[in-house]
């Protein structure tokens, strides 16, 4: 038994506990302070309580006027997850935004597809009073309301850049796409612009389907008053494709 190397093994693994210890902390401390300014509320709507997290930028005041962006998890996941998951917290602490995360019924929203559709539940009216909420409970810009999305969170930003263009200003979508019910039956009364990234090799949402709606775009773009299609009127976008 060597008590020497022993004692040293002993030293070594309290300073490995110290550090780890001090990790931790330092990580509890920076959730602390990236969740200080947030929130979760939660309004009826439907006879169902639906809850959200809103985050306000450190220099928020009643008597400002800020932008909303409305931010939606993907397919099985939730607010929280999205907040941690986007990291948009940072981005709207330094551009002066505000940022609300609803959550949708059994983690997925209706936007336009099967396997997401949750009976009795409609998802674009309670977004649209979710807004109504957030202006009158905030300082919001109306006229400043902005959606973007994960996934199905994307797919449903595309569903409310078609039924609720009153009040969104433009959406962002990252590997959700318009669903064919939705591309089928969008008629709007503006040019919605659209910010669309998606990832080379995503093996969920191919790149193909993004081309697809991406060349239909163009087309409406370039011979939108000779095509008497549903989306006439939705033409303007820009889509970013990353490389993996």
């Amino acid at each position: 038994f060597n008590y020497r190397n022993f004692k040293v093994n002993l030293n070594l693994v309290a300073m490995k506990a110290k550090i780890l210890s001090a990790s931790l902390i330092v990580l509890c401390l920076l959730g602390w302070i990236n969740s200080t300014f947030s929130q979760t509320d939660s309004i009826m709507h439907d006879s169902v309580y639906r809850n959200y997290i809103v985050h306000l930028p450190p220099s928020y005041t009643p008597t400002g006027s800020y932008p909303l962006v409305i931010n939606m998890h993907g397919y099985g996941s939730n607010a929280t997850g999205e907040q941690f998951y986007a990291e948009m917290n940072p981005v709207a602490d330094t551009a002066n935004f505000i940022v609300v995360y609803p959550n949708g019924v059994a983690n997925s929203w209706n936007s336009g597809q099967l396997w997401s559709y949750v009976p009795g539940i409609d998802d674009v009216t309670f977004i649209s009073a979710l807004i109504d909420t957030m202006v009158a409970d905030y300082s919001i810009n109306s006229s400043m309301v902005y959606a973007c999305g994960m996934s199905n969170g994307g797919y449903m930003s595309y569903r409310l850049a078609c039924e609720l263009e009153d009040k969104i200003a433009a959406i962002a979508s990252v590997t959700g796409v318009m669903s064919d019910s939705v591309y089928n039956s969008c008629q709007t009364d503006r040019p919605v612009p659209i910010l669309h990234m998606h990832g080379t090799a995503d093996p969920t949402v191919a790149k193909t389907t993004i081309a697809l709606l991406l060349e239909t775009l163009l087309q409406f773009q370039t011979s939108a008053r000779q095509m008497a299609l549903p989306l006439r009127r939705f033409i303007t976008g820009h889509v970013m494709m990353i490389q993996r």
